[in-house]
Order: C-alpha cells, then sequence, then structure tokens
C-alpha cells in the first residue's frame, strides 16, 4: 500500500505533464528553472484537496525527482497538521507538525484534488525548499486552524522557490488559497516564460 501511494505522488506530476485525463479540477505548469540543461528533472508540487465527507480541505507540497537517463522517480509528499487526533475541542489551536502525506488515504485519492501547481526547479531550489520542510520539522510551531495552518506551510515553499505567493486570509480553504495563488502567480527572476497545462474536462466526484 505504501509502495502504491509513493507512485501516485509521481503520477501527481506525469498525469499533468502529459494531459491525461485527471480528477483534479485546476492543474498549472511553470518552468522556475535557472538552468534547465540540469539533465535530472526536479519538481516541487503544490497541491490542494477536499476533505472526505466535507470539511475544511488541504493543502500540501510534493517533491519528485526524476531521471530519465535511468527511469528512477522519487517522491515526497508532507503536509501541516493539528500534532492531535480526534480533539474537536482543541482543533481550533494547538502544535502542529508535518505529516507524511502517504499516511493520509485523503492525500493519495485522486478524486479529492482540487488544485495542482506544478513547478520545475533546478537542484539548488529543490534542496532549499526540502530546507524550509526541515525547518518546519524541526520548529514546533503551532496549529490555529483559522490563521496558521496547511495553506502557511504551502506558501512557505512557494516564497522559496520564489513565487510572489499571497499571504493566505484567515479562515481560507486551502483550494481557495491554491486557486487564488495560481490566479496571482508572476513568475520568478531568471526564469523561463510560463507553460499553463489545459484545465482537463472531466466530471465531478460523486459526493461520498
Amino acid at each position: 500500500m505504501l509502495a502504491r501511494r509513493i507512485v501516485y505522488f509521481a503520477a501527481i506530476l506525469f498525469a499533468a505533464s502529459f494531459a491525461q485525463v485527471t480528477c483534479a479540477e485546476v492543474v498549472s505548469q511553470i518552468d522556475a528553472r535557472k538552468t534547465p540543461s540540469d539533465p535530472v528533472q526536479y519538481h516541487v508540487v503544490l497541491c490542494a484537496r477536499e476533505s472526505p465527507g466535507g470539511g475544511s480541505g488541504h493543502a500540501f507540497v510534493v517533491w519528485i525527482e526524476h531521471d530519465p537517463r535511468s527511469g528512477r522517480t522519487q517522491s515526497t509528499g508532507y503536509g501541516f497538521y493539528p500534532g492531535y487526533d480526534r480533539v474537536v475541542v482543541r482543533l481550533f489551536v494547538g502544535k502542529g507538525r508535518l505529516v507524511d502525506e502517504t499516511t493520509k488515504a485523503a492525500s493519495t485519492d485522486p478524486a479529492l484534488l482540487t488544485h495542482r501547481l506544478i513547478v520545475s526547479v533546478d537542484r539548488e531550489t529543490f534542496l532549499s525548499t526540502k530546507a524550509v520542510k526541515e525547518k518546519w520539522e524541526q520548529t514546533e510551531y503551532s496549529f490555529n486552524l483559522l490563521g496558521h495552518n496547511c495553506n502557511h506551510f504551502a506558501h512557505d515553499v512557494a516564497r522559496e522557490i520564489g513565487l510572489t505567493a499571497p499571504i493566505p486570509n484567515r479562515m481560507e480553504r486551502p483550494p481557495q488559497y491554491l486557486g487564488r495563488l495560481m490566479d496571482s502567480l508572476t513568475q520568478p527572476p531568471n526564469a523561463t516564460p510560463p507553460q499553463i497545462v489545459d484545465r482537463p474536462d472531466t466530471q465531478q466526484p460523486a459526493a461520498r
């Protein structure tokens, strides 16, 4: 099961790259590489999804490294969650933690995806965005459902890439934030012109 979910994270990239049919509503791709000659392909994917059965939704980040020469692909995905489980009364504030998204079934369900912003980056930026993840892992950030949540983690990664990412609004749902980020997107310095992948025509997933 774990291996299948890791493969799915790689598919998050390739389904958009090759314009395959996908359940995601909005998919955009830009090239922010400063050194596009690197034979290894590095991608940072900002994602948003709905929550099963309704809810606020969730934003998370996937890192994908692909070597066309060997065909090898490595991928990891992380998001910011409350540091406690099933304590409804404390959902608004408390300690937060980064969680491996392969442990979250909802994040590996393509029917729940709403947005994917696929950013091709160079190795230096790829590693610096991973350093942002490590900082969030090592720092005991508080989680506040209204004002400091998974949107803020995605925002920090986007800023590290060099994107002019807007600051998340209070009580802003992750699909709304990723949509707003994508709508307001401008290119980072020294990047090649953006390439926008057509939005696929898909049927909305049935309510669960």
